[in-house]
């Protein structure tokens, strides 16, 4: 067995020797493009026209990665604010995909618990592509230093 090993890289040495190395093709490489310095993570916020019905209470606004995947509810919201402020802001990693949804709160004079809306139009945003333009009466973002 030992012998064998030892032809057989004598015949693959001697193949190697045997062929005549070919010219490698000539590679024209273009301009490289500069270096963009892009952070790990941006503010972004999310806005939204307020509601004119006195008995909106407050906002939610609710964070997924995922299109249309949303827990609703108190203690899933990813901001929760009072009815006379607009924005949330949430620090958002580079290079991933991230969907808001807001809905609107109000407390009925009947019974007296916390209703929640229907969400919003979905709106998303990925880091660091140009922001969408807001839809007429919707949700619409902006980036934050």
């Amino acid at each position: 067995m030992k012998y064998a090993v030892l032809i057989l890289i004598s015949l693959v040495s001697f193949a190697c020797q045997a062929s005549s190395p070919q010219p490698m093709p000539s590679v024209t490489i273009g301009p490289i493009p500069p270096v963009v310095d892009v952070p790990a993570t941006v503010n972004l916020s999310v806005a939204w026209d307020l509601e004119t019905d006195p008995q909106v209470t407050g906002y939610r606004v609710y964070r997924s990665l995922v299109s249309g995947q949303y827990t609703f509810g108190h203690a899933t919201a990813a901001c929760e604010v009072s009815a006379t402020v607009n924005t949330c802001t949430f620090p958002i990693p580079s290079m991933v995909t991230n969907y808001f949804v807001a809905t609107a709160l109000n407390m009925n004079q009947t019974d007296p618990t916390l209703q929640e809306s229907a969400p919003s139009n979905e709106i998303s945003y990925k880091y660091p592509a140009p922001l969408p333009s807001p839809s007429p009466g919707g949700l619409r973002m902006m980036i934050v230093p």
